[in-house]
Parts: C-alpha cells; sequence; structure tokens
C-alpha cells in the first residue's frame, strides 16, 4: 500500500462565531437537529481535537464518508455543518461564499480520481457581509440544501471550497480551509455518528484527508492528493450531515 505524503499539523482552533449560510432560494441555514425535527446521519466533529494543514495550497479540500447504518441504501441530507478555519484574521466586508460538491462514489486507489458520479452541480451559499473572523479560528456554517442531496448508498464524498469578498468579488485564499479533526494515538477507528471509509490507500489509523495539491478547482483530486499528519490519527475533515425526520424518506435511518 502506497503511504500518503505527510503534512505539517497546523495550530490548534479556538471557536469562533457559528455563521448561517444562505442558500440559492434565500433561506438561511440552521441546525435543526437542535429543534428535534432533524437527524444527525455523519458526525466528524464531536469530541474531537481540531486544526489544519500547513500545507498548501488548501483552497479545495475534499474527505469521504459513510452515514450511519440504516435499514436501506438510498440516503437524503437536507442540510449539514461545515467548519471553516481562518489562518488570519480577516473582515470581510461583502462576506463569504461556500462552494461545496456532493459525490456519490469515492475510490481511495484510484490514482486519477478518486470521486465519481457528481451528485447535482456545485452548492453555493453565501454569509452576508461584514463578516470578522479570528486568527486561527473554527467558524462553524450552517447550510440548508435548496434540493436535498441523495445518495445511492452510504457512502460518499464531499469537497469544500471557501472564498472571502473584501469588495472586489469573492477570492480563495489559503487563509480560509477546512478544519480538520484529529485523535492522539491510538485512535479508535470510530466516529461519533456514521464511519470512517476504507478504500484503497485510506485507511486506519490515519484515514487523512485530500487537498488541490496542483491548484487544480475542479472539486476533485487524485489519489496523490492525499495527505496525513506524522503522530496522530482518526484524520478527517470535520463535517455534520444531517436529514430530517419528516418527510419519511428519512426512514432508512431508523428513524421512528
Amino acid at each position: 500500500m502506497v503511504a500518503a505524503a505527510t503534512d505539517g499539523v497546523g495550530p490548534n482552533l479556538t471557536q469562533g462565531a457559528t455563521l448561517s449560510a444562505i442558500n440559492s432560494a434565500g433561506v438561511a441555514g440552521v441546525n435543526r437537529s437542535e429543534m428535534g425535527s432533524a437527524v444527525t446521519i455523519f458526525d466528524s466533529f464531536t469530541g474531537s481535537t481540531f486544526t489544519t494543514t500547513v500545507g498548501l495550497p488548501r483552497t479545495y479540500m475534499g474527505d469521504s464518508f459513510t452515514v450511519a447504518t440504516g435499514t436501506g441504501t438510498t440516503v437524503q441530507i437536507d442540510e449539514a455543518t461545515v467548519y471553516l478555519a481562518s489562518t488570519a484574521s480577516h473582515t470581510f466586508a461583502n462576506g463569504l461564499v461556500i462552494r461545496i460538491q456532493f459525490w456519490d462514489d469515492f475510490d481511495g486507489a484510484n490514482a486519477a480520481a478518486i470521486f465519481a458520479n457528481p451528485v447535482g452541480g456545485v452548492q453555493t451559499f453565501t454569509v452576508p457581509g461584514p463578516v470578522v473572523l479570528g486568527l486561527n479560528s473554527i467558524n462553524p456554517i450552517n447550510l440548508i440544501f435548496t434540493v436535498p442531496i441523495v445518495l445511492n448508498g452510504l457512502t460518499g464524498g464531499i469537497d469544500i471550497n471557501y472564498q472571502g469578498d473584501i469588495g472586489g468579488g469573492p477570492l480563495s485564499m489559503d487563509s480560509l480551509t477546512s478544519t480538520i479533526r484529529t485523535t492522539t494515538e491510538p485512535g479508535p477507528g470510530t466516529l461519533p455518528v456514521g464511519s470512517f471509509t476504507a478504500s484503497g490507500t485510506f485507511a486506519a489509523p490515519d484515514w487523512g484527508f485530500y487537498r488541490n495539491v496542483a491548484n487544480q478547482t475542479n472539486f476533485n483530486h487524485p489519489n496523490s492528493d492525499r495527505r496525513t499528519f506524522a503522530a496522530v490519527d482518526d484524520i478527517l475533515l470535520a463535517l455534520q450531515l444531517r436529514g430530517l425526520v419528516t418527510p419519511v424518506s428519512l426512514t432508512s435511518f431508523g428513524v421512528e
């Protein structure tokens, strides 16, 4: 098995403000699991240590996920919380843009492209300005999808790009990147909800993440983009995915 390249670990991140992003239909994101109307089907955030990579570039970052096992095979994702890492102090007068692509298939052995079969187009969200971000902060951003993301299986992929706008239009920058979760060695190899996805070189105990090493902007990665850290385990992008308790389509997750 080919070992992943190793990046340097960034600083520990401190908690920043929780942000609400507006989707293309004008709906602001909330965490409806806190209201009892949604169920968390994947959670790589809770109970971890948070950092990011010092490797550059890091403007498009991706990972695989496997949602909680249920009684069916069709997965509907209605909302998410993504976790922005800001490694500089920023004030964005015109706010933030978050762009996300979901994929139906993940192949951790594919040398050319680890993801296949995009689900829908690129999902674009905005956080109106002004937005103030602190140095080495982690900012949860709640999202509601205009059209639910439907996967034909429990495993999928996600790639995320953050952009800031100081007045000249949204721009990708390496100081706006994805938060990465880790655990100390030896890690348990488990997640609070859902699970890691063993595939090809994507394997325990490191697992890992993917960044756009060649500055690609296509929301996909060759397998050589996989990165890990030394001396920590259970590495993955921090992410929460949720589905509504109603409609009945979520019965595949055993929701009563």
